[in-house]
C-alpha cells in the first residue's frame, strides 16, 4: 500500500524527458557529431581541389548560439612556401533573421590571416597556379536554364566583421633583382556590413604596415546597397625606397632615401546610372629628404628636400583637380655637360619620341579635358649647380633659383603671375615679374631688372674662341619683354661696366671700358625685325691694335683657327644674294676719355704710340641710309703728342666703306726705343716724331697709305737683344714665399713701352702657371717634398682605426713630417673636419662599450663571490659546529660571465621575436647549443649571447660625432705639440662628415689654405 509521501508525489511528465532528450541530442549532434563528420568531408575535399599541402585544425560548433570556430588551417604551394595561412576563425549567427531570409552573422572574427604572394614570371603567380589547379579539379556542373531574369543579391548582414593580426608576403622574381617585402599589423574592424538595401553603413579602420616603416592607414564607413564609401585615408614612410626596390629597372636613376607623407579624405557612391561618383578633399603629399643619383658613377643628380602638395580638391564628376599651394623648396639640382658633349640627365632618358607622340596625340583628342589648377607654386631656395667640362677649362657656376607663379591653370587665355629672381654665385642676379599665358598659344608680358651680372664666368668658352682673357665687366640691364609667337619686343637700357679682356698670347690688355650705356633701346620682332637706340655712351675704353710685319693684326692672332676638318677642293657655287640687313638705328655714339696703344711693325721704322684722353662722336648710323657715320675723335699721344682721328664708315658694313684717316704729331722717338733695339739693336737717344696714316678697307682686306716725318732723330749705343729667354725652371719655385717672407716674382702682366722687360710677361707667366698648378693639384706631396719625402708621400690623410681615436704609430709619422713642412711654409693654414663611418664605428664602438660593462660586470661578481666566500669562511672559524655553515665555491670564469650575460639579456628592453619572454629565449638558446648527449657548448652559448648584447648596445649619432671630434683633437694635439706657432693655424670645424671605409681604416682627409691676411 503506498504511503502518504508516495500519494503526494507527482510523476514528471513525459514532455520534459523527450524535451530533455532533443537538447542532449541536439548537443551530441550539433557540438560533436557535425565537427567530425564536417572535418572528414572537409579534408579531403580540400586536399583534392587545393593540393596535399593543406591542413586544418579543430573545428568547434556551438548548436544553441549557432557559432563556429575553425582552427590552424595552412596551405602551402609545391614548393612548400605559405600561401594563405589563418590561426582562427570564428562566426556567430542570428537565428531568427533567418526566417526571414537574411544571414545576418553577429560577428564575424579572423585571426592570423596570412597571404603570400609569389610572382615567378610575367604571367604566372603562386595565386594563378592554385586557381587552376581548382578550375582542373573542379566537377562538371550542370548547365543551368537560362533566365531572364537578373540574379537577386542575397540578404548578409554581418554586424561586426574584425580581422586582427594578419599579415601579407609578396616576392616578385620578375624583377633583376627579386623583389621582397612584407605587410604586418594589418587590423580591420567593420560594423554593420550589409547587402541589405539601406541598411546602415559599416565604418571600418585599417592598418597596414610595411617592414621599411611605411604604414597606410583607412577610417571611415562602406555601404554595399548602395555602393558607397566615406572616410580618410593616410600614407606615409619610405615609400620610394620601396618603389625604387620594385621599379628599379623601369627607373633610370638611383633614388635614395625619401620620406612620403599623404592624406586626403574621400567619399564615393556610384550613381543612378552606375557612374562612379568621387570626391577628394583635403588633399596633402610630401615628399621629403629624397637624393636623385646617376646609376652610372653615383653622382648626386639632385637633392629634394621639401615637395609638397597641399589643400587638394579633386570632383570625378566635374573633372576638377585644384591644389592651394605646391611648394618645391630647397632643391640642390645638378645638371652636367660632359666633355662628349651628353648631358647627364638627358643621357639617362630612353628615346621615346614616337610613344611621346602617339600619347600627346591621344590625350589631345579627349572631348572632356580636366580642369587644373594651383593657387600657388612656390620654388624656394633651389640651388642649381652647372657644370660644364666642354670647354678646355671646365665651368662651375651656381645659381640661386626662387619662383612663385599664382593661379595655374590649363585653362585657355588665363594668365598666370610669375615672379622669378635668380642669383649666380659668380655674381649678378635676375629679378623679373609678369603675366604669362600658355593656352592655346603661349604669351608673356612682363618686366625684369638684371643686376651686376660677371661676365668673366664666360671666360671658358671665350678661350675656345681666341686666345683672350676676359679679366672683369659686370652687366645691367632693366626693361620691359613682351612675346607672342607673332611679334615679341623689348623696350629698356642696359649698361656695361669695369670691362677688361687680355690677349694672353702676349700677355697684354686687348680692350676695356669704365662704362658703356645703352639708353631708350626699342627691340622688335615679327615679321621684320628693328632696332631703335637712342644713345651708345662709352667712357674710358680702351684698346691695343698692333699691325705686324706680315700685315696681320693683333686682333686676328688672338682668334683660335677652326679645329674641323680641312676643306676639299669643290666647285665654287655661285655666291648667294646678301640678306638685307634689318632697320637698325642709332642716334648717336659719344666717345669720352678713351686710351689705345697703337703700333705698325710693317712699316721700315718699326712704330708705336700710347693715345690718351681720346674723345669724340660718331653721329647717326643707320642700316636704312646710305649716308655713312662721319667721325671726329681727337686725344693726347705719349706726354706732349697729339692724335686725331676722322673719316667716314658704315659701321654695320665695314666692307662697303670704311675710310680713316689718322694723323699724330709732336711724337717722342727715345719712347720708341724698345721697338727699334728690336729691329736694328740700337738705341734712339732724341727726336721726335710726325706719322700720317691712311687706312682703307677694301673687299675685308687692310690697305694702308703711310707717310712719315722724323725730326731731330739720334741714334744711341748698341744693346745686344737675344733670340730666346732663358728661364730657368727653379724660379718658379723662388716665387713662393719661404719662412722668413720673402717672394722673388716678376710677372708683368701690362707693360710700359719705355720699360726694356715689355714683351717677357707671356714667357714668364705660361712658366710660373705650369709649377703653380704642379703645386696646387698636390699640396701635400708638395710639402713632403720639403721635409725629404718621397714622390709617392701624401700627408693630406691620416686613418683611424673603427671605433677609436687614438693615432696609429704611421700616422704620428705622418703628422711630425707634415707639422715640420708648416713650419717651413708660415702662410698656410690645416682645415680639420672630424670624420666618422657610420656602420663600421658604429659596430665597433658598440662592442668596445659592451665589452667594458661585462668587464666591470666580472669584476664586481668575482669580487662577490670571494666576498661571500670569505665571510663563510669566517664564520666557520668561530662557530660551535663549522659543519653546519656551507662554504661557497668560487664560480669559474665561465660561469661567472655566463651569469652577467644571462641577467644582461633579462635587461635588455628590447622586444623578442614572436612575444617570447627573456626566459623563454634563453632557454631555446641553451636548448639550441645543447648536444644529443645533453652536453651544453658553454662557448657558442656564450657568444651567441654576446653577439645578440652588442647589437642592442645604443650608439647615437651624437656618439659617432663625439667620436669625430675626439679624431680631429688627436690630430690638433699632435700637431700644436710639435711647434707653438702651429697652434693658431689649425682649423677646426664643429662639424663632421661621414665618410666611407677604407682598407679597413676611417680615412681624415685634410686641407690647405692660405691665412686670411687681416687675421694673421
Amino acid at each position: 500500500m503506498a504511503t502518504a509521501d508516495e500519494a503526494t508525489r507527482k510523476p514528471i511528465p513525459r514532455l520534459w524527458w523527450w524535451l530533455a532528450g532533443v537538447l542532449l541530442a541536439w548537443a551530441l549532434l550539433g557540438g560533436v557529431v557535425a565537427p567530425m563528420v564536417l572535418r572528414q568531408q572537409l579534408m579531403p575535399l580540400l586536399q583534392q581541389r587545393l593540393g596535399d599541402n593543406v591542413s586544418l585544425g579543430r573545428i568547434r560548433i556551438n548548436p544553441f548560439t549557432l557559432a563556429a570556430t575553425i582552427e590552424s588551417f595552412d596551405l602551402r604551394d609545391g614548393q612548400g612556401e605559405r600561401l594563405l595561412a589563418f590561426d582562427t576563425v570564428y562566426a556567430n549567427l542570428a537565428l531568427f533573421p533567418l526566417l526571414e531570409g537574411t544571414v545576418q552573422v553577429q560577428q564575424l572574427w579572423v585571426d592570423g590571416l596570412y597571404v603570400g604572394v609569389h610572382r615567378y614570371s610575367e604571367t604566372d603567380t603562386n595565386i594563378a597556379r592554385l586557381l587552376a589547379h581548382v578550375n582542373d579539379t573542379a566537377p562538371v556542373a550542370p548547365a543551368a536554364p537560362p533566365s531572364k531574369d537578373e540574379p537577386a543579391m542575397p540578404r548578409i548582414d554581418i554586424l561586426l566583421l574584425e580581422l586582427t593580426g594578419a599579415s601579407i608576403g609578396y616576392v616578385d622574381e620578375v624583377p633583376a633583382v627579386p623583389f621582397r617585402t612584407h605587410v604586418e599589423a594589418v587590423d580591420i574592424a567593420i560594423t554593420n556590413l550589409s547587402t541589405v538595401p539601406e541598411s546602415e553603413a559599416a565604418d571600418q579602420s585599417f592598418t597596414l604596415a610595411l617592414g621599411d616603416g611605411t604604414q597606410l592607414r583607412w577610417r571611415g564607413d562602406i555601404s554595399i546597397a548602395p555602393i558607397a564609401s566615406s572616410g580618410d585615408l593616410q600614407l606615409f614612410g619610405p615609400v620610394t625606397e620601396l618603389a625604387y626596390r620594385y621599379f628599379q629597372e623601369q627607373i633610370p636613376v638611383v633614388l635614395d632615401g625619401g620620406w612620403f607623407d599623404a592624406g586626403l579624405d574621400y567619399e564615393f557612391s556610384l550613381g543612378n546610372d552606375g557612374a562612379p561618383q568621387l570626391r577628394l578633399r583635403n588633399m596633402q603629399v610630401s615628399l621629403s629628404n629624397l637624393d636623385i643619383l646617376s646609376p652610372e658613377n653615383g653622382e648626386l643628380l639632385a637633392r629634394l628636400p621639401t615637395l609638397a602638395l597641399s589643400g587638394g580638391d579633386l570632383d570625378l564628376a566635374r573633372r576638377q583637380v585644384q591644389f592651394n599651394r605646391l611648394q618645391l623648396a630647397d632643391f640642390d639640382i645638378r645638371p652636367t655637360r660632359y666633355s662628349d658633349g651628353s648631358i647627364n640627365f638627358l643621357r639617362l632618358l630612353p628615346e621615346t619620341e614616337q610613344e611621346t607622340a602617339a600619347a600627346t596625340a591621344d590625350a589631345g583628342s579627349d572631348s572632356s579635358p580636366w580642369d587644373l589648377r594651383i593657387t600657388e607654386t612656390a620654388v624656394e631656395r633651389w640651388r642649381i649647380q652647372l657644370r660644364d667640362e666642354v670647354p678646355q677649362q671646365p665651368v662651375a657656376v651656381a645659381l640661386g633659383l626662387n619662383v612663385r607663379a599664382t593661379n595655374i591653370s590649363n585653362r585657355a587665355n588665363a594668365p598666370i603671375n610669375v615672379d622669378t629672381d635668380i642669383s649666380l654665385g659668380s655674381g649678378g642676379r635676375l629679378r623679373a615679374g609678369g603675366a604669362l599665358t600658355v593656352l592655346p598659344t603661349p604669351r608673356y608680358d612682363g618686366e625684369f631688372t638684371l643686376e651686376n651680372l660677371a661676365l668673366p664666368v664666360v671666360q671658358p668658352y671665350l678661350q675656345e674662341l681666341a686666345n683672350i682673357h676676359l679679366d672683369s665687366g659686370v652687366l645691367r640691364a632693366e626693361g620691359n619683354v613682351s612675346y607672342a609667337p607673332t611679334q615679341s619686343g623689348f623696350s629698356g637700357a642696359l649698361a656695361l661696366e669695369g670691362l677688361g679682356i687680355t690677349d694672353t698670347g702676349e700677355n697684354e690688355a686687348l680692350f676695356g671700358i669704365d662704362s658703356l650705356q645703352v639708353e631708350a633701346i626699342n627691340l622688335r620682332t615679327g615679321e621684320q625685325t628693328s632696332v631703335d637706340v637712342g644713345a651708345i655712351r662709352l667712357t674710358h675704353p680702351y684698346a691695343r691694335v698692333e699691325i705686324e710685319a706680315d700685315g696681320s693684326t693683333n686682333i686676328g692672332r688672338v682668334m683660335r683657327p677652326d679645329s674641323g676638318e680641312p676643306e676639299t677642293l669643290e666647285e665654287t657655287p655661285e655666291p648667294a644674294a646678301p640678306t638685307p640687313l634689318p632697320p637698325v638705328r642709332i642716334d648717336q655714339v659719344v666717345i669720352s676719355g678713351a686710351s689705345a696703344d697703337f703700333s705698325d711693325r710693317s712699316l721700315p721704322l718699326p712704330f708705336a704710340v700710347h693715345m690718351d684722353a681720346l674723345g669724340g662722336e660718331i653721329s647717326a648710323i643707320s642700316s636704312q641710309s646710305t649716308e655713312p657715320a662721319r667721325v671726329m675723335l681727337e686725344g693726347q699721344v705719349d706726354e706732349f703728342g697729339l692724335a686725331s682721328i676722322s673719316g667716314r664708315l658704315r659701321p654695320l658694313d665695314f666692307a662697303s666703306l670704311t675710310e680713316i684717316d689718322l694723323s699724330f704729331r709732336n711724337l717722342d722717338i727715345p719712347s720708341l726705343s724698345p721697338y727699334m733695339i728690336k729691329f736694328a739693336g740700337r738705341r734712339i737717344d732724341d727726336g721726335d716724331l710726325d706719322v700720317d696714316l691712311s687706312y682703307r678697307i677694301q673687299e675685308r682686306q687692310l690697305q694702308g697709305d703711310n707717310a712719315m716725318v722724323m725730326r731731330d732723330l739720334v741714334l744711341g749705343e748698341r744693346v745686344p737683344h737675344p733670340d730666346a729667354l732663358d728661364l730657368p725652371l727653379g724660379l718658379a719655385i723662388a716665387l713662393l714665399k719661404d719662412r722668413n717672407g720673402v717672394i722673388d716674382l716678376a710677372v708683368p702682366v701690362t707693360g710700359d713701352l719705355d720699360n726694356p722687360q715689355f714683351s717677357y710677361g707671356s714667357v714668364i707667366s705660361t712658366a710660373l702657371a705650369n709649377i703653380i698648378r704642379n703645386i696646387v693639384t698636390s699640396p701635400f706631396r708638395f710639402l713632403a717634398g720639403l721635409v725629404g719625402g718621397g714622390e709617392d708621400d701624401d700627408f693630406g690623410v691620416i686613418a683611424f682605426m673603427p671605433g677609436r681615436s687614438d693615432l696609429l704609430p704611421p700616422e704620428r709619422e705622418k703628422l711630425l713630417k707634415l707639422g715640420s713642412a708648416l713650419i717651413e711654409r708660415p702662410q698656410l693654414q690645416l682645415d680639420l673636419t672630424g670624420v666618422y663611418e657610420r656602420t663600421t664605428d658604429r659596430e665597433a664602438m658598440q662592442q668596445n662599450v659592451f665589452d667594458a660593462r661585462v668587464g666591470l660586470a666580472l669584476d664586481a661578481a668575482r669580487q662577490a663571490a670571494e666576498d661571500a666566500r670569505a665571510l663563510a669562511e669566517a664564520q666557520v672559524a668561530v662557530a660551535e659546529r663549522p659543519e653546519t655553515i656551507p662554504v661557497p665555491a668560487i664560480p669559474t670564469a665561465t660561469e661567472l660571465r655566463r651569469q652577467v650575460l644571462e641577467r644582461f639579456y633579462r635587461q635588455s628592453a628590447v622586444d623578442l621575436a614572436a612575444g617570447e619572454d627573456a626566459e623563454a629565449f634563453l632557454t631555446s638558446q641553451r636548448a639550441e647549443f645543447t648536444s644529443q648527449e645533453g652536453q651544453l657548448d658553454e662557448t657558442a652559448y656564450l657568444e651567441s649571447l654576446r653577439r645578440a648584447l652588442i647589437a642592442r648596445e645604443p650608439i647615437t649619432q651624437a656618439d659617432l660625432e663625439r667620436l669625430a671630434q675626439e679624431r680631429l683633437n688627436a690630430i690638433v694635439t699632435a700637431l700644436s705639440g710639435l711647434d707653438a706657432t702651429l697652434a693658431p693655424r689649425l682649423q677646426a670645424h664643429a662639424e663632421s662628415a661621414a665618410v666611407t671605409l677604407e682598407a679597413a681604416r676611417v680615412p681624415m682627409e685634410l686641407s690647405l689654405s692660405a691665412i686670411n691676411a687681416r687675421g694673421r
